[in-house]
This record gives structure tokens, C-alpha cells and sequence, in this order.
């Protein structure tokens, strides 16, 4: 699984290099994602987004978070169930289900990070531009140092995930 790294630039003239200057990191310029205000204004290379598109992965999360409450609670009725109905060791399965769910669950909400490009919307909907670059985890701290020395004016808006 890749790490989504989010910058703002203050502007369009700003950052529209940079698909190409990653390129020399083995960056493929489809792993930069530039969300904009008024897309036609955008020139740089690498895929463009507006302000209007939904964001997928949060709605990824959003589906896995809702599967995973409705399977423990599913768990949870069959758990009771099997309680009133004839208790036996059948009771292990539905508790190791409400296990297996809530150790997921914790693990998907503490230890991935967690950075939407919804969080950034008044910012673009003032004339910043929201580029997202997708590297594998060992390249994060090489490509932000890239990225930094490269555009100082670029501001570090976290890490996510991306498939």
C-alpha cells in the first residue's frame, strides 16, 4: 500500500513542474494527483482534479468502517442468540468474529493515517493548488526532502493512504 503525501501551493504558477521534476525520483507522473479550483487553468502535467469530484478514499473508509460495525454487531446477535438458544462451544465462532472486527477496526483507525482531500477545500476554493503524491513508504522522507528543496513555498498537509 502506498502513502499519499498532500502539499499546498500558493498558486497555479506554482508546483506545475513538479510531476516532471519527480520523474528523476522514478515517480510516474500518474502518481501526482493535482486537485484545483478551475482545472482549465492548470497547465502542469499529472492528473487533474476539480474541487467538485468526490473523494474516493474517504468514501473507502467510510464503506470499511460501516462493514466492520456491521459485522460486530452481527456477531453480537449471534452471539446472544446462541446464548439463549443452546450454549456450547459453537459460541467461540461469533466471538472470535466480534475479536477479529474490533481488532481491525483498531488497527485501521490508529495505526493508517488519516488525511482527506476534503479537509483542504476552503484552501482550494481560494486559489491554492492541493497536488497528492503516491510513493511507497520507504521513498515518504526522500520525496517531501525532494519536494521541500525544491518548492520552499510548498506546505506540508500530511500523509494518507492510497492504493
Amino acid at each position: 500500500m502506498k502513502r499519499r503525501l498532500y502539499y499546498l501551493f500558493p498558486d497555479t504558477d506554482h508546483g506545475q513542474n513538479l510531476p516532471r521534476e519527480l520523474s528523476s525520483l522514478a515517480i510516474p507522473s500518474l502518481s501526482v494527483h493535482t486537485v484545483v479550483h478551475y482545472p482549465k487553468e492548470w497547465r502542469g502535467g499529472g492528473d487533474v482534479h476539480s474541487l467538485n469530484e468526490p473523494d474516493r478514499d474517504f468514501f473507502l473508509e467510510w464503506f470499511l468502517w460501516r462493514m466492520n460495525l456491521a459485522i460486530f454487531f452481527l456477531a453480537l446477535l449471534v452471539l446472544v442468540a446462541m446464548l439463549v438458544l443452546s450454549p456450547s462451544w459453537y459460541l467461540l465462532v461469533p466471538l472470535g468474529v466480534m475479536v477479529l472486527s474490533f481488532a481491525l477496526g483498531l488497527v485501521f483507525s490508529l495505526r493508517i493515517p488519516n488525511v482527506h482531500q476534503d479537509e483542504f477545500r476552503d484552501a482550494v476554493s481560494h486559489g491554492e493548488v492541493l497536488m497528492m503524491v503516491d510513493v511507497p513508504p520507504a521513498a515518504v522522507s526522500r520525496v517531501d526532502h525532494h519536494i521541500h528543496r525544491l518548492h520552499p513555498e510548498a506546505v506540508t498537509g500530511g500523509v494518507g493512504w492510497a492504493a
